[in-house]
C-alpha cells in the first residue's frame, strides 16, 4: 500500500511539472505502466482547466492505450500530444472538433496524427467513406446510424482487424453492406440491438463471415427465432440456454442500453422458460447469483431474481415448503451453496413460501 501511495503521489508531481514546462530543456522517457499513471493524473489537472494543454517536449509518455470517454478529456484539449507515443486510442467522434480522414493519417484541427486508432463511436453518422484509412481499428460503434447506400458503407470493408462491430438501433446497415462485394475477415461479433437485421440478412451475413462467434439479437425481428442450424451463438430469447447465453452477456456490460429493463426482460423470459423447458441446474444457480450482485434490488420489497428462482424449486423439490427444502438440503452436494442461497433469498422476500 506504501509503494502504491508513493507512486501516485510521485505521478501527480510529474503530471504538474510537465504541464507546467519544467522539463522543457530534459531529455527523459518514461514507459508504461508509469506513464500510463502520470497520464491519468495530466487528465485529470486538465479537466478542470478551461485553456488548451502544452505538453512540451522534454519528457516522452509510452502510453499503452488513451479513451478520451474514459479519461474525461479529448484531445483538442492538448497541444503537441503527439509528441508523446499512444499505443493505442479510443475514439468518439464527438471528442473532436474538425476530423477528417487524409491519406495515410487521422488528423485533428492543429495536425496530430492519430493512425493507432482503436476504437471508433461515431455515433448518428450516416456515412463511412474514408475509414479504411484507420487500419488499426478492431472496434467500430455506429449507435443510432442510418445509411441509405452500399457507396456508404463499402470502404468498411477495408479495415483489416476489425472485430466487434456495434450497430445498436440504426437503420439501412445490413441491407446496404450485404449489397457491397466483401467480408470481415476477422469479424468475430456483432451488436445488432434495436436495429433492422432480419432473419434473411442475418443468415447471409455469417454465411459471409465464417470467423464470426457471436451475434446479440434483442429487440430485433429475430428476438424470438431458434437458428439451432447456425455456427454461431445467437443471443436472443428464443431458448433457455441463448437467453441464459444473453444474460451473462448483459451482466457482463454494465453500460449496455437499459441495463436494468433488459435485466428485468431477461429475468422473465427465464422464468416463462423454466415451465417446459431443460436446463443446467449448476449453470443456472451461478448466473441467478450473479443477477443478484450486479443488479442489487431496488428496496426490500423487490427482488427479480425470485422470479426464476420460485419455478425453480416447485420443478426440482415439488409439493415442499421452502423452509423444509432448506431444512433437508443435502450439506455434501456439490450444488450445497447454491441451492441454499437460492432458498435463503426466496425466504427472505417471501418468508409464507
Amino acid at each position: 500500500m506504501f509503494v502504491l501511495s508513493l507512486l501516485q503521489l510521485s505521478s501527480k508531481v510529474v503530471a504538474k511539472c510537465l504541464i507546467g514546462g519544467r522539463y522543457r530543456h530534459l531529455d527523459i522517457t518514461f514507459e508504461a505502466p508509469l506513464s500510463d499513471t502520470i497520464f491519468c493524473e495530466v487528465t485529470k489537472i486538465i479537466h478542470y482547466r478551461s485553456s488548451r494543454v502544452q505538453m512540451e517536449p522534454g519528457l516522452e509518455l509510452n502510453i499503452s492505450i488513451y479513451d478520451c470517454n474514459l479519461h474525461g478529456v479529448y484531445s483538442e484539449r492538448f497541444e503537441n500530444l503527439h509528441l508523446h507515443k499512444i499505443q493505442s486510442l479510443v475514439l468518439d467522434l464527438d471528442a473532436f472538433f474538425w476530423f477528417y480522414y487524409s491519406e495515410d493519417m487521422i488528423e485533428t484541427e492543429n495536425g496530430e496524427r492519430f493512425d493507432i486508432i482503436v476504437s471508433f463511436a461515431p455515433d448518428f453518422i450516416t456515412d463511412l467513406r474514408g475509414i479504411h484509412h484507420l487500419k488499426n481499428l478492431q472496434m467500430v460503434s455506429l449507435h443510432r446510424s442510418s445509411f441509405e447506400s452500399p457507396e456508404q458503407l463499402k470502404d468498411l470493408f477495408g479495415v483489416p482487424n476489425l472485430r466487434i462491430l456495434d450497430v445498436s438501433y440504426s437503420n439501412g446497415f445490413f441491407e446496404n453492406l450485404l449489397i457491397c462485394h466483401g467480408s470481415f475477415q476477422n469479424l468475430r461479433f456483432i451488436e445488432c440491438l434495436g436495429s433492422d437485421i432480419n432473419e434473411t440478412q442475418l443468415r447471409e451475413l455469417i454465411g459471409r463471415h465464417p470467423a464470426l462467434e457471436s451475434v446479440a439479437l434483442l429487440e430485433t425481428s429475430c428476438e424470438n427465432i431458434k437458428f439451432s442450424d447456425l455456427p454461431v451463438t445467437t443471443l436472443n430469447l428464443a431458448t433457455f440456454p441463448s437467453t441464459m447465453d444473453t444474460l451473462r452477456y448483459i451482466l457482463s456490460k454494465r453500460n449496455y442500453t437499459d441495463f436494468e429493463s433488459q435485466v428485468d426482460k431477461l429475468i422473465d423470459r427465464l422464468a416463462e422458460l423454466l415451465e417446459n423447458r431443460g436446463f443446467k441446474e449448476h449453470e443456472f444457480l451461478k448466473i441467478m447469483m450473479k443477477v443478484t450482485q450486479k443488479c442489487p434490488p431496488l428496496g426490500e420489497e423487490r427482488n427479480q431474481v425470485t422470479k426464476c428462482l420460485i419455478p425453480y424449486f416447485k420443478r426440482f423439490f415439488p409439493d415442499q415448503s421452502m423452509k423444509n427444502i432448506t431444512k433437508n438440503l443435502y450439506p455434501k452436494s456439490a450444488l450445497f451453496i447454491e441451492r441454499r442461497w437460492a432458498a435463503q433469498t426466496v425466504l427472505r422476500y417471501f418468508p409464507d413460501k
